[in-house]
């Protein structure tokens, strides 16, 4: 099913090998290769060096409740020196959003979510908080991502997660700057 698909791309994605061998009525064997490190960095893939701009106590609301991805998600953000408030559910990350002191400057919502579906839980957070959110589906079609709200397909690259990052805090990719004005990027900015 999906589950194996999303599995492939994770372990492609950081230059692994997914293989098989399947035998009727007896079973399957799957075999996992993984780098024993990260791939050298070409000049082309070099990322910005967002720790300073980022480490200005920007601060993201991540809502998954697939536990692999949200930990792989968190090791990400924390890598860049972004601060995270994690839950696994739409009730969990209300009740987040209220107690947390201080800004939280996105939320990175799961579209499919047991309860309250990752939509609903948008509008609400956008009523408490009037915080950017970026939406994060494992859906096939882009039409099934719908809304208004900025989004990415899971399983989700690097790169994409930083391009919109920069986006959204109003930074260069590639540079690590903010914009000339020195603004940052607001919920209406988004919505348009």
């Amino acid at each position: 099913g999906l589950g194996l698909s999303i599995v492939k791309d994770v372990v492609e994605g950081v230059g692994g090998e997914l293989c098989f061998e399947s035998t009727p009525g007896v079973g399957t064997h799957f075999i996992l290769s993984l780098p024993r490190c990260a791939p050298v960095v070409g000049e082309e893939d070099t990322e910005p060096d967002l720790s300073i701009d980022f480490a200005r106590a920007r601060t993201v609301l991540l809502v998954d409740d697939d536990e692999l991805h949200r930990r792989t998600l968190t090791r990400l953000l924390r890598e860049w020196g972004l601060c995270t408030v994690v839950t696994p559910g739409a009730g969990e990350a209300l009740l987040a959003a209220e107690r947390h002191v201080g800004p939280i400057d996105l939320a990175l919502v799961d579209v499919e979510m047991p309860y309250m579906n990752g939509y609903e839980l948008a509008e609400r957070l956008v009523r408490l908080r009037k915080l950017p959110i970026v939406m994060l589906s494992g859906s096939e079609t882009e039409a099934d991502l719908g809304g208004g709200n900025l989004r990415l397909r899971k399983p989700i690259e690097p790169k994409r997660l930083l391009r919109e990052l920069c986006r959204v805090f109003g930074m260069t990719h590639g540079t690590g700057h903010t914009r000339e004005d020195g603004s940052d990027t607001s919920a209406a900015d988004l919505a348009g």
